[in-house]
């Protein structure tokens, strides 16, 4: 089966179409095939039908026999060429003046798949007949409509007619009167007498205000008071229509409008209900004061008064006589400025309003019960509390424990020492005045603890004294809390554990009552220590031993280590052993003779040692050993000489040794001469040395070896900075790294023999440059000695052009260094005047600018504001401080610049404050300063211990530029770095 490549399908006036099998296939259907279309947009399957959202998509489009599998795929093209058609009006639309002829909608616009178009006006024209206007028409509009869809379809143009009519005197309509017949009056708490509230003319339902169509509309007002703030207003409406003669009582058209502006409302008062007022002498009568009310009124004022049964006040509330104790019916009565009046009635409830005089004690005091426990009766601390309308109560509570007030507050142990316990008293009268008093209740337990020793006792000394389960344990009791305790006196057990002591048992209870007991407990020993507890350890025999340590009773068998004897309650047992060395015949070397010692203190008597608790035993170590010693000579062989004469003080490396003898002795034989040294000014050179250990048994050992004594110091390179060197006429050159050596030296080797190169490789010694090579070019200049050793220093060379040999422009390079000739790395080098942007210095501090012009005229500048602790510690702040005293002056103009670290111009105590912010970073950076100043190397101060007498250049100028100028090169400042210790980098 085969698909048309390309098939384009337009929508018909419903916007859908369905895909069928034959628009896609070329040729005939199989007969009794059944096939599958399908859209596709990418991998997204859309279907068998068309419509308005593929219009536009990249679609391909796949038939497929569902009968043998078979499909073919073809490309898709959807369109719409159905164009939108405008619902045309017919007849015109009719408008009155006054109306917006802006607000009449266009035509529908209709379309098969775009439902939301919107008409687009083409034009618009105007036709205005004024007076002179046929059959009404004030004015004539026609618009001409257009449309387009999405698929850029245009409907035909359609015309639409507006038409605005002007009307007659004979239909205006005046507004009504607002005298509360023919229209609601206006209410004097919104007095609105506007027209827009009131009612303006209209003609054919349209406001007259102002002039339109040719009519005037005015009005004017006669204000008639009436009560308070209210009135009535004659309102005269004049209507004249400009395209008519003036004819009395028809041009103009005159109308009458009465407007009254009333008060119909009563006050509001804002009534409480029940009002209730307090008698304020303690002699229950006396004068009430009745309360004033809130109330308000829609257009004027009020005034308000009340009745009671006592009497009446003109005046909203007041001072009133008479009315005793109770509850009396009164009225507010509220009249406003038209008439209008409103009634408030409430109770009023005249009470007692002076609670009870209180008077307490300040201070009183419970004891606690047996039991720990006491009360305190609300009435106790009364000292004469009183009222004078009736008898007052009391109730009590705990401040503590605020619930509500009983007859009592009760107390109990947890009180005691606590401190004083508030309680609040209330007293009432039968009215329910109440009034309050604290009292401070002082809680005491005068109750001492009950305690009974146990009997006196006798113990054996490896029986426990401080175990109650064997001495026996006091009885106690006590109704609050208590502590035990007991402490032993008198003649107590010495450290052998007997002896007398005397219990004093103590119980005190938390106020501080205290009872005490004693009890005797005598400690007695029955069985003291004798030789017959201890084994003595047994002689024993070494075949062979590596070294002392084997000697030491943890390394012998358990039989031969220690003496053992058992814990003896009743001694103190101490040991110590003393070794003595004798040689003997073969085939043993020697023995040790071992006297063990051991002393019970609780019977040993120094002053009388024969009165027993002393035994000594000796235990004989024999010892055979036919092993040589054991030497370690896998030391370094190699003593680097780094002195600056390349001699060096030897000391030969003592070697290790193993062996059973206590004592191995070693001889060596060297160029040197006897023993391990000191040996000094050895020089380099190959010398064999020999070690001989000999042990006690006659075992010997040796070990040989050659100490090389090599040069390991690396010789000190010292570079020429910023070398100038110039193009021969051909623009080129070759340099021979010798140029750059400013005398390199070493330790070891003559500086004539010293080789210099471009490069670890000795063989690197010349470098060729030409036009080529940058205006300054960094190297490195390798110092290398005889024995191999090697370092560096790195440099500019600075390449010029003065005979002209290279094409090209003048290039300004040059460096950044320190006074001391280190090179600043990441300045930031700008050159105004020029395109390019800023250029940092190299690790070597150089820097360059290429493609400048001939007899222009430049300005450099230098900058780095990093890391402001680079090179700053406190031994800055020192030397500072003691060029401040003048102590100790800074010896260079640089060294100056950098003590002033507020760029004050002045090295002070000042400079030393910024400085200690930094160091302990309270700041980040210098408030009024830059990490890095940097001044013109070619400056010359006039007083160099003087640098701010006169300004110093931070900028080099360069005056109608030519090629062939010196380098130039700027001195580094590290701001607060006096030692020079900063790095450049």
């Amino acid at each position: 089966m085969s698909c048309n490549d390309w098939i384009q399908v337009s929508l018909p006036s419903n916007c859908t179409e369905e895909i069928l099998p034959d628009l896609i296939l070329e040729g005939a259907l199989f007969p009794n095939a059944v096939y599958e279309v399908e859209i596709f947009h990418g991998i997204n399957s859309l279907g068998n039908t068309a419509h308005s959202g593929l219009i536009g998509l990249t679609l391909t489009v796949q038939v497929t026999n569902l009968c043998t599998g078979e499909n073919c795929w073809g490309n898709l093209a959807v369109s719409d060429h159905w164009a939108p058609s405008f619902d045309c009006p017919q007849n015109p639309v009719v408008l009155f003046c006054g109306q917006d002829a802006g607000l009449v909608p266009p035509p529908p616009l209709n379309d098969n798949c775009d439902t939301n178009l919107t008409p687009i006006l083409f034009g618009e024209a105007t036709e205005s007949f004024g007076c002179g206007a046929v059959d009404g028409i004030w004015e004539r509009i026609i618009r001409h409509w257009g449309g387009e869809d999405a698929s850029g379809n245009e409907a035909s143009p359609c015309q639409q007619e507006i038409l605005i009519l002007r009307g007659t005197l004979e239909e205006v309509v005046f507004p009504p009167d607002r005298d509360g017949e023919e229209a609601p009056v206006i209410d004097c708490g919104n007095p609105d007498i506007d027209p827009a509230n009131t009612g303006y003319p209209t003609l054919n339902g349209q406001i007259m205000n102002g002039e339109q169509c040719a009519f005037s509309a005015f009005y004017s007002d006669l204000l008639i008071p009436d009560c308070a703030s209210t009135q009535k207003i004659l309102r005269t409406w004049t209507i004249w229509d400009g395209c008519l003669p003036a004819i009395p009582g028809q041009n103009p058209l005159s109308h009458s409008q009465i407007i009254w502006v009333s008060d119909l409302a009563p006050p509001t008062i804002q009534c409480p209900g029940e009002i209730t007022v307090y008698l304020q002498t303690l002699a229950c009568e006396g004068p009430v004061e009745l309360p004033a009310l809130e109330a308000e009124d829609n257009c004027s004022g009020y005034t308000l008064s009340v009745q009671t049964p006592a009497g009446n006040l003109e005046t909203n509330g007041g001072i009133i006589e008479g009315l005793l104790p109770g509850l009396h019916p009164i009225t507010y009565t509220a009249t406003d400025g038209c008439g209008n009046q409103s009634l408030c009635e409430v109770s009023l409830l005249v009470s007692d309003g002076v609670s009870p005089v209180v008077i307490c004690d300040e201070t009183t005091v419970v004891s606690l019960d047996a039991d720990g426990q006491a009360e305190l009766p609300a009435a106790d601390p009364d000292d004469g509390s009183y009222d004078g309308c009736s008898e007052v109560s009391f109730l009590i509570r705990r401040m503590d424990d605020p619930s509500d007030f009983a007859s009592f507050a009760a107390f109990d142990c947890e009180d005691v020492n606590e401190g004083p316990v508030t309680v609040q008293v209330q007293v009432s009268d039968l009215y329910g005045n109440v009034g309050y008093c604290m009292v401070q209740v002082i809680v005491q337990d005068k109750i001492a603890p009950f305690l009974e020793c146990p009997p006196p006792v006798s113990l054996e000394c490896n029986q426990d004294p401080t175990d109650l389960s064997l001495t026996g344990a006091p009885e106690v009791w006590d109704a609050c809390t208590f502590l035990l305790g007991w402490t032993d006196m008198g003649l107590s057990p010495n450290v052998c554990g007997w002896g007398e002591l005397i219990r004093t048992f103590q119980a005190v209870d938390k106020p501080g009552n205290v009872t005490i007991c004693q009890q005797t407990i005598t400690i007695l020993s029955n069985s003291p220590f004798g030789e017959e507890d201890i084994i003595w350890p047994e002689d024993y025999a070494y075949s062979d031993c590596t070294g002392p340590e084997y000697f030491h009773p943890d390394s012998l068998p358990a039989q031969s280590a220690w003496p053992v004897f058992g814990d003896h309650p009743c001694a103190l047992v101490a040991t110590n052993y003393e070794d003595a060395y004798f040689d003997i015949a073969t085939p043993a070397c020697f023995k040790i003779l071992r006297t063990w010692r051991v002393i019970d203190w609780c019977q040993f008597d120094v002053a009388n040692p024969d009165a027993g608790g002393y035994w000594e035993h000796e235990q004989i170590l024999k010892v055979s050993d036919q092993t040589p010693p054991a030497m370690v000579c896998n030391f370094n062989s190699f003593v680097k000489v780094l002195s600056p004469d390349c001699l060096e003080t030897i000391n030969l490396p003592y070697p290790g040794i193993t062996d059973c003898s206590p004592e191995v002795e070693i001889t060596v034989e060297s160029p040197f001469g006897q023993g391990f040294g000191p040996f000094p000014g050895v020089p380099l050179g190959e010398y064999p040395v020999t070690y001989t250990a000999t042990d006690q048994c006659g075992n010997f050992s040796y070990c040989s070896f050659v100490l090389q004594v090599v040069d390991a110091k690396k010789p000190t390179p010292y570079c020429e900075n910023g070398i100038v060197v110039e193009l021969m006429q051909t623009g080129m050159l070759e340099i021979p790294a010798s140029i750059i050596d400013a005398g390199s030296f070493d330790n070891c080797t003559e500086q004539e023999d010293l080789i210099i190169s471009f490069s670890p490789n000795p063989a690197d010694t010349i470098i060729k440059v030409d036009c080529s090579t940058p205006a300054g070019l960094v190297i490195e200049m390798w110092v290398i000695d005889e024995a191999g050793n090697a370092d560096y220093c790195q440099t500019i060379i600075l390449i010029q052009d003065n005979m002209n040999a290279c094409p090209g422009v003048p290039v300004v390079a040059g460096t950044v260094t320190t006074e001391e000739g280190l090179g600043i790395s990441e300045v930031w080098m700008k050159l105004n005047g020029i395109a390019d942007p800023p250029t940092f210095t190299d690790l070597a501090g150089a820097f360059s600018f290429f493609d400048l012009e001939t007899g222009s005229d430049y300005t450099m500048t230098a900058e780095k504001d990093l890391d402001p602790l680079n090179g700053v510690t406190t031994f800055d702040m020192v030397l500072i401080a003691r060029h401040v005293l003048g102590t100790q002056l800074l010896d260079s103009p640089y060294k100056i610049i950098a003590a002033d670290v507020n760029r004050s111009n002045t090295v002070s105590t000042l400079d030393l404050v910024e400085l200690r912010k930094v160091i302990l970073l309270y700041e980040n950076s210098f408030p009024n300063n830059t990490s890095w100043r940097f001044i013109d190397a070619a400056h010359v101060f006039p007083d160099p211990f003087h640098p701010f007498q006169a300004p110093f250049p931070e900028a080099i100028h360069y005056n109608d530029l030519i090629a062939g100028l010196p380098p130039p090169s700027f001195i580094a400042v590290k701001t607060g770095d006096v030692n020079l210790s900063a790095t450049g980098y």
